[in-house]
């Protein structure tokens, strides 16, 4: 599959396969929101991890998707807070951020049509776990 192609069902579960960790082994106190100071979300993270400018892209977590999808059920501030942010690492980005979150994120949303606040956060804390060892700084050991 070359960078900007679309891979189909099977081959981007295929991929989510061979990359993913299997969540129910994985020691992780859970996902959760803080209140930013600012809607530089960018600047917030790369605040508190100055050694990644450069290396990665900053990725929400619960997608900005939901300030929009449930509304309501996240602040702003909320969604822009560290707690919040993921580094991807640019060469993970695309597929990462683009192909496997899209897939994650959008089997959320048919399953959850009326979300709620809990289930937004859980579904950050499986996702988090399977993918987490991924980030920078990694996530859930």
């Amino acid at each position: 599959m070359g960078t900007g192609a679309k891979p189909d069902k099977a081959e981007l579960l295929e991929i989510i396969k061979s990359i993913a960790r299997d969540p129910s082994k994985i020691k992780y106190a859970g996902a959760s929101f803080g209140k930013a100071l600012s809607k530089n979300y960018r600047k917030t993270f790369l605040d508190a991890n100055p050694k990644l400018e450069g290396e990665v892209v900053v990725h929400h977590a619960a997608e900005q998707q939901i300030l929009n999808r449930y509304l309501g059920l996240v602040a702003e501030e909320e969604m822009h807070s560290l707690q919040n942010l993921r580094g991807i690492p640019k060469s993970l980005d695309n597929l990462l951020h683009n192909k496997i979150f899209r897939y994650e994120w959008d089997e959320f949303y048919a399953s959850h049509p009326q979300a709620t606040r809990q289930q937004v956060l859980d579904y950050v804390a499986y996702i988090d776990k399977k993918y987490g060892h991924l980030f920078n700084p990694p996530i859930g050991g």
